[in-house]
């Protein structure tokens, strides 16, 4: 066999114009003795290098940016306060320049964080807008329920509706005027949801209390959502942005009271003594 493969050798020089020399043969002895355990070949293999490499393209900067998403992916509060932190932003700067105006880098900066380290806990600002409308759409949902339970509307239910609205006043006013959120408005089944609202409150399916229903989300509507439009001048402070007061304003004791009597004086529902004023009930004070 060692002969065989010396003859092998032998050839294999002479083809390429060398001369076998005893370092050949000794060389092709070793690797014709390494087929025996399992090489199928006589050259020798390549090592495999398993180490990690950075591409001609990467920098500092690349790599920054990847430990901070690293860094990002915490659990348990400090992943919550992060998002928290990220949704206020979001919704801040929603109601100051519209959903269309705000970019993600622009949530993403306010933060202080890459937009990167953003993007592991909000796939994008149509997930932002979602996440924020989640609370006020499941305190509706609630909301009904609980009506559903009680079997009949009282003027401390319609306060508690008159509330959530009132809650979440600010982003709803801005989403409710902004066109650029209707198709993300319909993926989360507003228009059925209000509906079941509308039902719910007006106590039927049929079209009068569907009409009810309505009348009383309208008064609600305009008595809450458009309470930072209706503000009077001195209550504004001087350059102070549009968007901003919008974002704080909520309504007073009295201002309450009335939108809660209007309501209840759609479907005939007892002014409850809690919601009344100094004033009296259905007046605001001046």
């Amino acid at each position: 066999m060692f002969a065989r493969n010396l003859a092998d050798d032998s050839c294999d020089l002479a083809e390429s114009g060398r001369a076998p020399t005893a370092t050949s043969h000794a060389a092709s002895g070793r690797l014709r003795r390494r087929d025996a355990t399992g090489l199928l070949s006589g050259r020798p293999r390549p090592i495999a290098d398993d180490r990690p490499r950075f591409g001609a393209g990467s920098n500092t900067q690349a790599r920054m940016a990847a430990r901070e998403v690293v860094m990002a992916r915490t659990v348990g509060s400090a992943a919550e306060e992060t998002r928290r932190r990220i949704l206020d932003v979001a919704r801040q700067l929603f109601v100051e320049r519209g959903y269309a105006g705000t970019s993600v880098q622009e949530i993403a900066e306010q933060v202080r964080m890459t937009k990167g380290s953003l993007y592991y806990h909000f796939s994008s600002k149509e997930e932002l807008l979602h996440a924020l409308m989640t609370p006020p759409l499941s305190e509706h949902e609630a909301f009904v329920a609980d009506l559903d339970a009680a079997g009949t509307m009282t003027a401390d239910l319609l306060a508690r509706l008159v509330d959530i609205f009132d809650e979440h006043a600010s982003l709803l006013r801005s989403l409710f005027g902004d066109p650029s959120v209707a198709r993300e408005l319909l993926r989360l089944r507003l228009p059925e949801r209000m509906l079941t609202l509308q039902q719910a409150i007006g106590g039927g399916t049929d079209q009068a209390a569907v009409l009810r229903g309505r009348c009383v989300v309208g008064v609600i509507h305009a008595g809450v959502l458009t309470a930072g439009e209706t503000a009077t001048p001195p209550e504004r402070r001087t350059g102070e942005p549009r968007g901003s007061f919008a974002q704080r304003r909520r309504l007073t004791a009295d201002e309450k009271s009335f939108v809660v009597a209007a309501a209840s004086a759609v479907l005939g529902v007892p002014a409850s003594t809690a919601h009344a004023t100094a004033s009296g009930p259905g007046r605001l004070a001046r």
